[in-house]
């Protein structure tokens, strides 16, 4: 036999010893075993009858109705505010509920019809907050009608535009929704005496006189002030009122300005405004107080006088 050095022989014995470590009776290791699919099972929705189902759509509608009696009867924005909050939470909580089930055969794809997905939209859009920005003219509604507003928005958002034909639907399906969700609209508030200014009427008069003329003829639907001004249409040489359908001449006039005139419905003098219904507009032409001039506020094809939407003023 040949002889090997110590450190093959070593080398030979722990080769062995790995070896029977792997497997000491001689054969090869069996093979790692199958990895096992997961397993998943399948939850079947129970199938209502008709009468399980209104059982449910009942029980919907009284609850929306309770909430929604909260909003209408709200005496002050913090109550709109809660009852709002409840409302969201009721349409998601009967939400939920009812996709638990399948309905009957009738009512399938009838489920959007109950409006039960609102809930976002009533906590995101239908903030009792936002109701009190100004109006178009600048003025912010008072808190009555602030009140109403809130109310209302909430209101239509659970009646929709379709209300009468969702009835329609769950009636033709053998089901009732709907008859019992909503209480009366809330009402508005009694709209108080339209004011106006006398035709004619100088609103403001500032700065240096002269001897031009603006005669001017209101033919619009609305009443309006005109201003003539140098720059600023808020601190003009001079402005006046004139009714819809009534004429008036602006006297008094020096150098060369620009004309402006604002429409709306009830005049509050105090403010020197209108609040509601403002439009703010401007003719582009510069006017010479040298020359008479006469203009006319109806809109007309066959107008020759160009004019473009201003800032408030």
């Amino acid at each position: 036999m040949r002889a090997f050095p110590a450190w093959r022989t070593a080398a030979a014995v722990g080769v062995a010893a790995l070896w029977c470590v792997a497997g000491c009776t001689g054969e090869a290791p069996p093979p790692p075993a199958a990895s096992t699919p997961p397993t998943t099972t399948t939850t079947t929705k129970p199938v209502l009858t008709l009468a399980q189902y209104q059982a449910l759509l009942t029980g919907t509608e009284q609850a929306v109705r309770q909430r929604l009696d909260r909003v209408v009867s709200a005496k002050n924005l913090a109550e709109v505010d809660a009852a709002r909050l409840e409302l969201a939470a009721v349409l998601e909580a009967k939400d939920a509920e009812l996709r638990k089930v399948e309905p009957p055969e009738a009512a399938s794809g009838l489920a959007y019809e109950l409006r039960l997905g609102e809930a976002s939209n009533l906590r995101e859009y239908d903030k009792p907050a936002d109701v009190g920005k100004p109006n178009e003219c600048g003025v912010p509604p008072v808190s009555e009608a602030q009140l109403v507003k809130a109310k209302k928005q909430i209101y239509w958002r659970m009646r929709g535009s379709g209300y009468e034909e969702t009835i329609a639907k769950f009636a033709k399906a053998g089901l009732k929704y709907g008859e019992q969700l909503l209480p009366p609209e809330p009402a508005d508030v009694p709209a108080a005496a339209e004011r106006r200014a006398r035709n004619g009427e100088i609103v403001q008069r500032g700065g240096p006189k002269g001897r031009g003329r603006l005669q001017i003829t209101n033919g619009a639907e609305s009443d309006a002030v005109i201003a003539a001004a140098n720059g600023d249409p808020k601190n003009p040489q001079a402005s006046i009122y004139v009714r819809a359908g009534s004429s008036a001449t602006l006297t008094g006039l020096s150098g060369n300005y620009s004309v402006y005139f604002k429409t709306g419905t009830d005049w509050d003098g105090g403010r020197r405004g209108f609040t509601s219904a403002c439009k703010f507009e401007s003719f582009l032409e510069i006017f010479t107080a040298d020359s008479n001039w006469r203009i006319d506020l109806r809109k007309s094809e066959n107008g020759n006088a160009l004019t473009n939407e201003v800032p408030a003023f």
